[in-house]
């Protein structure tokens, strides 16, 4: 009787093993084929089998065991399983690898579009942006010279609120990514101008700052900028931003390169109006993975004088090192994209309040109310350092035609500091002279 009653512990014993066994090895294929070991709950494997929420996880398991007992066919013992396993998951891995590849190649120009989009959210700051208006349109229908439907869209869209007498809709910034060639450089800097808007854009990603002033000096690069006035609205940037690495596993030939133009509105729309977006304080462009190539300060100074705004690795930071326009005429004020802003909104700030005097009865009192709100305007923008100082000169009623008001303002701008020259004493002989810009 004690030699059956071992029997039976020793069965049940193995028993037990049998199943352990079992279920380690269910557990180590997929954790959902333990709903069916031996020692599973019949109400969990039933739910499992009944539910909808596990639809997705059945049908996965399902081409599991399909394919576990295909494999099981195939092999003659454990090893060559093992070995057809292998063979199996090679081809797999392959053939993924294969089509990421594919997907990042294809994706490429979409993906690019998307994270310049971020380096503008990302140097606007935090907080929510308003008055954005961001346009969708295909690349081939941007970069096509020839057709006017994207051109005749955006100068409908900026004169829309600039030609109205209220002006708290205009817009003050435009950018557009990537290098759109001679011709429509010119054309959106043209629309620019009329409609009192900065046009920031990018020169041609070049690999070094050799071959950017080479296309800048050849026939076609050096007709962009000039001495007509409204290339002083257009803004170009040269030096692109890393915005990721490349996928080399993948046979990525390269890292995948922004417009520095982007980074550099959102900054400007969260400044100050006056203040470029260069330099240490003010220019470092966040989400920046590094740049296109290696530059040096005189390396800046050339791209400055071909009208381009260079981004450069100074001070462990990328930053623009130059603020200028692509305007090359005599006006200086008309090379420096600040002090071109600040006076475009100056003007349609005063439009915008002159109007709503337009058909008053301007009697000596009424002027001196206006005249000293013109006057506190000047005093406001200089103590908030949007201008150096300015002072009305003349406001008075026309002397041949009595329904106009002549008003005339001297303004000096601010203008961001860009060189410093300095000496170093010495006690004979001529002082050296350095410079730093």
């Amino acid at each position: 009787m004690e030699q059956e009653r071992t029997q039976v512990q020793r069965r049940k014993e193995a028993l037990q093993k049998i199943r352990s066994g079992y279920s380690a090895l269910f557990k180590n294929i997929d954790d959902t084929l333990t709903y069916f070991a031996p020692e599973g709950d019949e109400d969990t494997k039933a739910m499992f089998l009944d539910e909808p929420e596990f639809k997705a996880q059945r049908e996965d398991l399902k081409k599991l065991v399909d394919s576990m007992l295909e494999l099981f066919g195939q092999a003659e013992n454990p090893a060559q399983a093992q070995t057809i396993a292998g063979e199996k998951v090679k081809a797999a891995t392959e053939l993924k690898k294969k089509n990421l590849a594919k997907i990042v190649e294809e994706a490429r120009p979409l993906e690019q579009s998307y994270r310049q989009l971020d380096l503008f959210y990302k140097n606007a700051g935090p907080n929510k942006l308003e008055h954005v208006t961001i346009l969708n349109i295909d690349k081939s229908m941007v970069n096509d010279p020839d057709d006017e439907t994207l051109t005749s869209k955006v100068r409908d869209i900026l004169a829309e609120p600039h030609l109205r007498i209220d002006q708290d809709k205009v817009y003050s910034l435009m950018v557009i990514p990537g290098f759109l060639g001679e011709k429509l450089i010119q054309t959106y800097a043209d629309i620019a101008h009329d409609n009192k808007v900065l046009f920031m854009s990018d020169y041609k990603d070049m690999p070094s700052v050799e071959t950017t002033l080479k296309y800048r000096n050849s026939p076609e690069g050096e007709k962009i900028g000039g001495m007509q006035k409204y290339w002083s609205h257009a803004v170009m940037f040269a030096n692109w931003i890393n915005m990721r690495g490349k996928y080399a596993d993948l046979g990525e030939k390269d890292n995948l390169y922004g417009s520095p133009a982007m980074a550099i509105t959102g900054k400007l729309y969260a400044s100050k109006i006056s203040q470029p977006a260069a330099g240490v304080q003010f220019g470092e462009v966040k989400q920046s993975g590094g740049l296109k190539y290696d530059i040096n300060q005189p390396q800046v100074g050339l791209l400055s004088k071909a009208g381009l705004n260079a981004l450069a690795d100074f001070y462990q930071q990328n930053s623009p090192w130059e603020a200028t326009t692509m305007f090359n005429g005599a006006n200086l004020e008309l090379k420096h994209y600040a002090v071109v802003r600040t006076l475009d909104w100056i003007d349609k700030t005063l439009k915008h309040f002159l109007g709503k005097y337009t058909f008053e009865l301007l009697d000596a009192k009424k002027r001196d109310v206006i005249h000293k709100r013109l006057v506190k305007f000047l005093d406001d923008l200089a103590e908030n350092k949007i201008i150096e100082k300015g002072k009305l000169t003349k406001f008075e009623r026309n002397r041949d035609q009595p329904d106009r008001v002549d008003i005339d303002f001297s303004i000096t701008p601010l203008w961001a500091t860009r060189t410093f020259v300095y000496k170093i004493g010495v006690s004979k002989g001529e002082s050296p002279e350095s410079e730093v810009s």
